[in-house]
């Protein structure tokens, strides 16, 4: 079975907006679909193509030949963008208008741009002109978690769709049996919780939780253990959201105890802390996460929340 409408989780408001458009023939030429990264936009984008260019009109069939051919990424009337490098280039564009130029067998076609924010200017500059002037039966779809980031005219011609992270039950549902814990980290992301589970994460817990503990008792040493894995930029993501819910776990004790971190309750003794000084901790690793997203230096980042916290704690 190909149908990929099967493997979709959540997001049938957007699925039923898209079908009624199709059913009424109002489907517009460019389509926005905007949400955080991992909650399955992309994969709701190749289902409603299959089901846009199969026969059946309420679901895909999964068995015809253009349901199978839009699975297996080999349809010729879906045209698919992503980023080349660090960016969509305009070469990429033109490359997508001179295949909609020949002749296609299919009233519809459709053009995907995955990480639509991606495009630099000129490749903008190229989409905006097709967009103002589309090829008839063709539509496009740009699926992007920053919206506002793209040139105002295109959002103008663009229908946006607004997708949500998905909740606790959706996540589990697609990845399997993920601890709790690990399920709302993910902030409804499918994309986190398997990067998580294929990432080495159990070093990086342990080296946080050595960590923490240094900071919980003014020990700078302890804490500078932080200071080798934040080298790698993706790994100090990770650590700055540690923190985020480590201090949310010791801030907000109603918060359930199966979505805790599993060393938060070891720690909770280590920390005498008030709870506004917990709840500044928590606060401050958000802006962590900003720093790193900024490209400053990470070692230099860390070293200051220890002392700026450590600081907070000794003024009281």
């Amino acid at each position: 079975m190909a149908s990929l409408r099967d493997q979709l989780v959540g997001h049938e408001e957007v699925w039923e907006s898209l079908l009624r458009l199709n059913q009424n023939s109002r489907l517009p030429t460019g389509m926005a679909f905007v949400g955080p990264h991992g909650v399955g936009k992309r994969l709701l984008a190749e289902a409603f193509v299959q089901l846009a260019l199969c026969s059946s009109q309420d679901s895909p069939c999964g068995q015809c030949g253009s349901c199978l051919r839009v699975a297996s990424g080999s349809s010729e009337s879906l045209h698919v963008v992503e980023p080349s490098g660090e960016f969509i280039k305009v070469d990429q564009i033109h490359e997508v208008l001179k295949k909609l130029s020949l002749r296609s067998l299919s009233s519809k076609r459709f053009v995907l741009i995955d990480s639509a924010e991606k495009m630099n200017a000129q490749s903008s500059n190229a989409l905006l002109k097709i967009l103002e002037e589309p090829p008839e039966g063709t539509h496009f779809i740009l699926i992007t978690p920053q919206w506002s980031s793209m040139l105002p005219t295109i959002r103008s011609r663009a229908q946006s769709f607004r997708f949500f992270p998905l909740n606790p039950s959706e996540i589990i549902q697609v990845t399997g049996d993920s601890p709790s814990w690990l399920v709302n980290l993910s902030r409804g992301q499918v994309s986190e919780v398997e990067d998580w589970k294929s990432e080495d994460l159990s070093k990086v817990m342990e080296q946080v939780e050595i960590s923490l503990e240094g900071l919980g008792r003014g020990d700078l040493e302890a804490w500078s253990g932080i200071f080798a894995v934040v080298k790698d930029r993706k790994a100090s993501l990770k650590v700055s959201r540690l923190l985020q819910f480590f201090f949310r776990d010791l801030a907000f004790e109603n918060s359930p105890e199966d979505q805790s971190l599993p060393f938060s309750d070891r720690l909770r003794e280590k920390f005498s802390w008030s709870r506004n000084q917990m709840v500044t901790a928590w606060q401050k690793a958000f802006e962590l996460e900003a720093a790193i997203a900024s490209n400053a230096d990470r070692t230099l980042i860390f070293q200051n929340y220890y002392f700026e916290q450590r600081s907070n704690q000794e003024r009281i």
